[in-house]
């Protein structure tokens, strides 16, 4: 067995084809890290708002009793992602 990749090494065409295997592997893993960095910078700020405002999201304080209507009152939201963080009732 070893023999046999001592000889294929040796010879001209084995030599060219392991070098290009190993280029064509270092080229593709590169490529692979750069598009998930990529992909990771771009998704960063997104994630940071949305557990932002997932964070400031807050109870409705007010009591519930029989003269409440149905009505929910005004809503806070947060500019980055349009997620609901507050409700001021207006009971």
């Amino acid at each position: 067995m070893l023999k046999s990749i001592v000889d294929f090494w040796k010879n001209e065409k084995g030599a060219i084809t392991t070098v290009e295997i190993i280029g064509y592997t270092v080229l593709i893993g590169g490529a692979a890290a750069l598009v998930g960095f990529g992909v990771t910078t771009l998704a960063r700020g997104k994630v940071g708002d949305v557990t932002n405002a997932v964070t400031d999201i807050k109870a409705c304080d007010e009591t519930i009793d029989e003269n409440s209507d149905y009505s929910s009152g005004t809503a806070t939201t947060d500019s980055a992602t349009g997620i609901v963080t507050g409700i001021s009732p207006t009971n």
